[in-house]
């Protein structure tokens, strides 16, 4: 996207086309909350299999949205941001994911600080703003904790000694299991995706996980790619932050610029800190996300550097665009309507099953078992299990 001739137009658009997608699961999260509890609560995380990484989803389209807000002169759009940030953040607070939430206050504090900075607090106009942007965030976190019963305040709560936690213990326990794993694995791993075949014999006893995911994806990406993994993981993000942080510098007071930068940077911050005890880099539309951001990240410090000149062009592509797209997206159709469909109808039989099996109706629970193994991929393990 940063490289492609008419990256301006593209790189935005692309953005728009997941945020609608934001927006569609946010409103989803939030009707689940609001009128379906019963069913879904009282961590909401449909569409996807984990609270955590649907609460991860929501902070890529939260932070950006209080950075749209903190640029806005126009009512209407001050109005649409608030409504935005309104929306990722209760779909964020309905999973009562609590990494996500530290990580939301940790990237908002960051965000927050920089504008201040670069936008001098002492104007009227900005004090208005924070103070109308943090009336908004306490309203929701009101409205969800009385609606949830309380169970919004609980989670806060449990953040001071998460450290005793069950959560914690088992995490730390598997953590352990998995740096067994690699000094058996050090150097080149035992390859990409294969975490739950090789862990049932270094499990503890202690672990009551699924055992699919470490919990802690720098650390599985080590373990299943070998040594080099986290090297180029964390190498990529200090780069990420020496850009930023030069960048920064480059950008005169009162500049809008700071904001296009720092806004989806601390997007990335929030779920790639909040990366370190769950498993969103496994997630195909959080990756997919982070890609466009990271575009949006890198056309504005290029612009705020003026190091255009320095990037490298795909010139070669020019001359047969509409080739290459037409190829692009017969791909993109192709993997949309194949892989995804038997994924989707696969956890839908998978959970119709189990829940057969909970009420003693073997024979459907047989049913869908069976279903599951014509429409799920090969390497979808909850078959197997059944």
């Amino acid at each position: 996207m940063v490289m492609q001739p008419k990256r301006d137009q593209w790189i935005p658009l692309h953005l728009g086309a997941i945020g609608i997608a934001m927006i569609g699961a946010a409103v989803w999260a939030w009707i689940q909350f609001l009128f379906m509890f019963d069913t879904h609560g009282p961590r909401i995380k449909d569409p996807m299999l984990n609270p955590n990484n649907l609460a991860a989803f929501f902070n890529l389209g939260l932070l950006p949205s209080i950075g749209l807000y903190l640029l806005s002169s126009e009512r209407r759009t001050k109005i649409i941001s608030l409504v935005l940030v309104a929306l990722f953040l209760g779909g964020m607070l309905v999973t009562q994911s609590k990494g996500a939430m530290l990580a939301f206050f940790i990237s908002a504090t960051v965000l927050v600080a920089v504008s201040a900075w670069k936008q001098p607090i002492k104007k009227p106009e900005y004090l208005w703003k924070y103070g109308i942007l943090a009336g908004v965030v306490f309203a929701v976190f009101v409205f969800i904790d009385w609606r949830s019963q309380g169970n919004l305040n609980q989670s806060i709560t449990i953040l001071s000694g998460i450290a005793d936690t069950h959560t914690a213990h088992n995490r730390i326990d598997m953590w352990k299991s998995t740096f067994a794993m690699i000094k058996d694995n050090f150097w080149v791993g035992i390859g990409l995706g294969t975490f739950y075949f090789f862990y049932p014999p270094y499990r503890t006893q202690m672990d009551t996980s699924d055992g699919f995911f470490v919990h802690m994806d720098p650390l599985q990406f080590w373990l299943e790619m070998g040594f080099i993994a986290p090297i180029m993981f964390y190498g990529t993000l200090v780069a990420v932050l020496i850009r930023t942080i030069r960048a920064l510098k480059s950008v005169p007071a009162g500049s809008p610029a700071a904001l296009h930068i720092m806004a989806p940077f601390c997007g990335l911050l929030a779920v790639l800190g909040h990366t370190h005890i769950t498993f969103n880099l496994y997630m195909p539309p959080i990756l997919i996300t982070i890609a466009c951001m990271l575009a949006y990240w890198f056309r504005a410090t290029e612009i705020a550097l003026k190091d255009e000149d320095n990037r490298f062009s795909i010139s070669w592509l020019r001359p047969q665009p509409r080739i290459f797209a037409l190829c692009t997206f017969i791909f993109v159709a192709l993997v949309i309507a194949v892989y995804p469909v038997r994924v989707m109808w696969a956890i839908h039989h998978s959970y119709h099953a189990q829940l057969a099996a909970n009420e003693n109706r073997h024979e459907d629970s047989r049913q869908h078992v069976k279903a599951l193994g014509k429409y799920a991929p090969d390497s979808f393990a909850r078959y197997y299990e059944f």
